[in-house]
């Protein structure tokens, strides 16, 4: 396929979803700009990646790259805000506090729905709104942040509600019932994936139990409320057509544009022998000083060209950035594992359906790195497979994803973190954490060759 066809398939299956993406960002990093360059930028790396797209919901997959680049732009611009810890005893709703309905509509105020939502932790936020505003279901949500659906249910039972007094408190919906046999069974009632006969039953149950009956109706308000107002951020016409030229401009070979002219000067870029350099007319300038001046660029040019050469990041060093990255952002963000599970039979299967390879999970219990969970997650354009250990109070990130290249084993430190490197069988993997250098590569020997002796805890 070449790449004028693959740019058309690409704009045909995802810029439809611009507006979502866009709406998704701006909810996240809270400005116009930044949404906007995260969102080219999210659309960059998909076009990239767009061969490794097998169909299904071009949205969600959109998705995915977008919430990844606002994570790495927030813990790089915003690090307090992925600490933010949700605080039960403040922002828990007391007995008194009316239903979110009646509240919203005394306020009847968007602004202050809308500063309530944005106080929200970021994890919290998206889950709002990609439910309320993306109407995705849970199940969806999960698949997209990757986390266990659980997880999204937790996050969902908190929503903001302005009081009559108030204009930035954001209280608990309490979906958290008198009856948790029957928690599961909110959820699936308002996402509408029970069978009739169940929803008939929890219909009946409702009539006799208040507390399911109010859980139902708070998220009911709230989903009212979002809907009817001025909450979705939409992409406007001309970001669509920027998007389209940056996806067209990057198809195309880079080359070096002639600045305007500036007091008189004509510039043109000339090429040679490979270097881009600059011709400039200045009638002014005595012949006999443009030749020496010439003169002087070419042994500049001659000089730099065999004596140093500047040279782009390896393709390692990016994908060394990226893998820290994931990692200090799992252990900020609250976000270790989806499946939690120290059993390696259950780890290995959770993946299947959920990647296009099998990662090797083994236990190193007996060797003093228990196995954590694992999780998904995005690095060098495409998903991976993110398992976790733990030494003492040490988190230890093993990325794995498939390779046609082979590479030997390399370490390297990046911010206090080591950082070891390697490929076998077909298959990628980064292992990151701030162990000291020795245990780690004690950790990377037993992951190569679980059969290996055993270390001294």
């Amino acid at each position: 396929m070449n790449e004028a066809d693959k740019r058309a398939l690409f704009e045909q299956a995802v810029l439809p979803h611009l507006d979502s993406a866009y709406n998704l960002a701006r909810w996240l990093v809270r400005n116009d700009h930044d949404a906007e360059d995260l969102v080219q930028e999210a659309c960059l790396r998909a076009l990239k990646s767009f061969e490794g797209f097998r169909g299904g919901d071009a949205r969600a997959w959109l998705l995915t790259i977008v919430r990844n680049s606002c994570y790495t732009w927030l813990q790089q611009n915003r690090r307090q805000e992925l600490t933010a810890a949700f605080d039960e005893e403040i922002h828990s709703a007391d007995e008194q506090t009316p239903n979110p309905e009646a509240l919203l509509l005394q306020s009847a105020d968007t602004q202050r729905v809308k500063d309530a939502l944005e106080e929200l932790p970021p994890e919290f936020r998206e889950a709002i709104i990609l439910r309320e505003l993306e109407g995705m279901s849970y199940n969806e949500i999960a698949g997209l942040c990757g986390v266990p659906l659980g997880t999204v249910m937790s996050r969902l039972a908190r929503a903001p509600t302005p009081g009559s007094g108030t204009s930035a408190v954001w209280r608990e919906r309490s979906l958290a019932v008198s009856c948790p046999e029957n928690e599961t069974l909110i959820h699936g009632y308002l996402d509408c994936e029970l069978d009739l006969g169940s929803a008939l039953r929890f219909e009946a149950h409702m009539k006799e139990c208040a507390a399911c009956a109010q859980a139902v109706e708070n998220h009911k308000a709230l989903s009212r409320t979002l809907k009817s107002g001025p909450f979705y951020y939409r992409a406007s016409r001309d970001f669509e057509q920027r998007i389209r030229a940056a996806l067209v401009e990057s198809n195309s070979t880079p080359s070096l544009s002639a600045t305007p002219a500036r007091q008189g000067r004509e510039e043109k870029p000339k090429v040679f022998e490979g270097f881009k350099v600059w011709h400039i007319t200045l009638p002014k300038l005595a012949w006999g000083f443009l030749g020496v001046a010439a003169s002087l660029a070419l042994a500049m040019i001659v000089a730099v060209r065999f004596i140093r050469k500047p040279q782009n990041p390896a393709p390692d060093q990016l994908v060394a950035q990226e893998v820290l990255a994931s990692h200090v952002r799992s252990l900020m963000a609250n976000h270790l594992t989806d499946v939690p599970s120290s059993d390696q039979h259950t780890v290995k299967p959770w993946f299947d359906g959920k990647l296009d390879f099998s990662p090797p999970v083994v236990d190193l219990t007996a060797h003093g790195f228990p196995l954590v969970g694992g999780r998904l997650d995005y690095l060098d354009d495409r998903p991976v497979a993110a398992l976790v250990y733990q030494r003492r109070k040490h988190f230890i990130n093993l990325f794995v994803w498939p390779s046609t290249e082979q590479s030997a084993q390399q370490a390297v430190m990046r911010q206090g973190y080591n950082l070891i490197h390697w490929t076998h069988s077909g298959m990628t993997f980064w292992a990151a954490s701030d162990l000291n250098y020795g245990e780690f590569n004690d950790f990377v020997r037993l992951i190569q060759n679980p059969a290996s002796p055993k270390v001294s805890p």
